[in-house]
């Protein structure tokens, strides 16, 4: 309650500030730092500028803005057949993962990793808070985590994210340039980077990850893909061969994965037991909306995908796609 008070004293300080600072521009009679400061003003820190509406309509209100932009967040849903085709197990002689180790030292190690730059979820508590009191929370945390490891569910409460828009690319006016990225519970997010560490030491033990794959791996990148991919046409052009070159792109990816899809390859990999159940939960009944500065929209069902910005996302999304290379022959380079 307390945290709360400050937050709204806070943002009334804050208002109040701006309010005097706009009068002293006003009043200062300085053509120079007048229009200074109305192009500071003009610069939309929230990344969304005007909209156009689907009837070619100019939109500047924020609530409006929001709601079309959660809109179209929302259209590029798949909505699947759930049909699953065979996907064979991965993995031989019985080996799987069904569940992963939760200990005050492992949650304190990651706690003391997270940043505190990153913006609250829902909820309005920031990473600030999870570091500051972290001593006095380490065991409630801890006892909490179990409970969840041992029932195979999460909070409602950590199933809903706050979108921010992010524009990419072309006319800003068009919502299809803008990305969402989920802003969700810092404590979902403590809780997903337990399971994360667990799932990414099982892959790398069992040599289950794709020696293709450069993205969302430790001392992997674009510049170690870059590398390879140079090397080859080196040898190639040295050769005197001929080296054809296909690129694939992947179009709304992590909003487009089918829920049962990624399902039946995670058992696949193995991934059973209670840390399946988390994660199927984790994926399911999900919801959104979108929050601007100044306008916020209604909440909206998340119908497939892995969300965005939170920790699992780039993992469960790997897994996804970690098959793709499968019906290429051995002498292609991918």
């Amino acid at each position: 309650m307390q945290y709360y008070e400050q937050r709204h004293l806070s943002k009334a300080l804050i208002f109040k500030f701006d309010r005097t600072t706009e009068l002293n521009v006003i009043g200062n009679g300085n053509i120079g730092t007048f229009y200074r400061y109305i192009n500071r003003r003009l610069s939309c820190k929230s990344g969304v500028g005007p909209l156009k509406s689907p009837t070619g309509e100019t939109v500047t209100d924020s609530t409006k803005k929001a709601a079309f932009l959660n809109d179209y967040f929302s259209s590029v849903f798949t909505r699947d057949n759930d049909v699953c085709k065979e996907f064979k197990r991965r993995l031989s002689g019985g080996l799987s993962l069904g569940s992963f180790d939760i200990t005050p030292d492992i949650i304190l190690k990651f706690v003391r990793k997270c940043t505190t730059g990153t913006s609250a979820g829902p909820d309005g508590i920031p990473q600030s808070f999870l570091k500051q009191f972290i001593s006095q929370l380490l065991l409630p945390f801890t006892e909490l985590f179990k409970y969840l490891r041992h029932i195979g569910h999460m909070p409602s409460q950590w199933k809903t994210a706050n979108i921010t828009s992010v524009f990419k690319k072309g006319l800003s006016s068009e919502v299809s340039n803008h990305s969402p990225i989920s802003l969700t519970s810092i404590f979902c997010k403590l809780f997903e980077r337990l399971i994360q560490n667990k799932i990414l030491t099982y892959l790398s033990d069992n040599n289950l990850i794709s020696p293709h794959q450069h993205g969302f791996l430790t001392k992997h990148s674009t510049g170690s893909q870059l590398l390879e991919t140079v090397n080859d046409w080196s040898i190639a052009l040295r050769n005197k061969h001929v080296a054809n070159v296909v690129y694939f792109d992947f179009v709304k990816e992590f909003y487009t994965v089918s829920h049962v899809k990624l399902i039946s390859k995670l058992q696949a990999y193995g991934i059973d037991g209670t840390l399946l159940s988390i994660i199927t939960d984790f994926l399911t009944d999900r919801s959104q909306r979108v929050v601007l500065r100044a306008g916020t929209s209604a909440f909206s069902k998340v119908v497939s995908g892995v969300p965005q910005g939170s920790v699992l996302d780039p993992l469960l999304f790997l897994l996804y796609i970690n098959d793709i290379t499968d019906p290429f022959p051995g002498h292609v380079s991918i």
